[in-house]
C-alpha cells in the first residue's frame, strides 16, 4: 500500500505534458477490398501478366531472406498503383490496375488493365499501356462508356463478341480529326 501511494504520489508531483497535445490520430490505410478482389480475379485469369504473378522468380528465398533487396517476386504493396474509375456512369467504378514491376518492364511505359464488375464478379475488360500524366479519361463516350487516352493512345470501348451484355472490352482507336483539316 505504501508502495501505491508513494507512486501515485509522484506521478502527482512530477512535471508532465497533456498527452491530449501529443497526441495524433494514427490513420492508417489498407488497399480497398475493391481492388484486392480485382486484382484477386484478375490473378486467376489465363492472361500472360497472371500467369507471370504466379511463378516463383526468388527460389528458397521468398522475400529476398530480410533483405533491403526489392523482391523478385509481384507483391502488390510495392509492384501495383491502382484508381478506381466510373467509366460508364453505373456507380460501379472499374479498377484500374498498373503494374510496376521490373518482370513486365517496357520503356514505352507500364502495363495496365481494366477490370469490370459485372453481376458481383470481376472480369478482365482492357489491357493498355499506361503513360502517365499522359493518361486521360475522356469526354467522348462510346456505348455509354468514358474513352481514355494513354499517351499517343485513344482506347474506345465495345460488346465483346460472346460475353455478358453488361460487358465491355477496349480497342484503340484513331483520335477524330476535324472534316477536311486533317486534324
Amino acid at each position: 500500500m505504501r508502495t501505491c501511494l508513494l507512486m501515485l504520489l509522484a506521478i502527482l508531483l512530477l512535471p508532465h505534458r497533456s498527452a491530449r497535445s501529443e497526441e495524433a490520430r494514427l490513420g492508417l490505410h489498407r488497399m480497398p477490398a475493391s481492388i484486392a478482389d480485382a486484382l484477386s480475379a484478375f490473378r486467376e485469369t489465363s492472361h500472360l501478366f497472371a500467369d507471370e504473378m504466379a511463378l516463383n522468380f526468388e527460389g528458397d528465398i521468398l522475400g529476398r531472406a530480410g533483405s533491403r533487396q526489392v523482391p523478385f517476386n509481384f507483391d502488390p504493396s510495392q509492384h501495383l498503383l491502382y484508381r478506381l474509375v466510373d467509366f460508364n456512369s453505373d456507380g460501379q467504378p472499374e479498377a484500374v490496375l498498373v503494374f510496376f514491376w521490373a518482370q513486365f518492364g517496357s520503356r514505352d511505359g507500364l502495363p495496365a488493365v481494366i477490370m469490370q464488375r459485372v453481376r458481383n464478379e470481376w472480369i478482365f475488360t482492357c489491357e493498355f499501356v499506361y503513360e502517365g500524366n499522359r493518361t486521360f479519361v475522356l469526354n467522348i463516350r462510346d456505348e455509354g462508356w468514358r474513352r481514355f487516352r494513354s499517351g499517343p493512345y485513344f482506347m474506345a470501348w465495345r460488346r465483346p463478341a460472346g460475353g455478358p451484355a453488361a460487358a465491355r472490352e477496349c480497342y484503340p482507336k484513331p483520335p477524330r480529326t476535324r472534316r477536311g483539316t486533317g486534324r
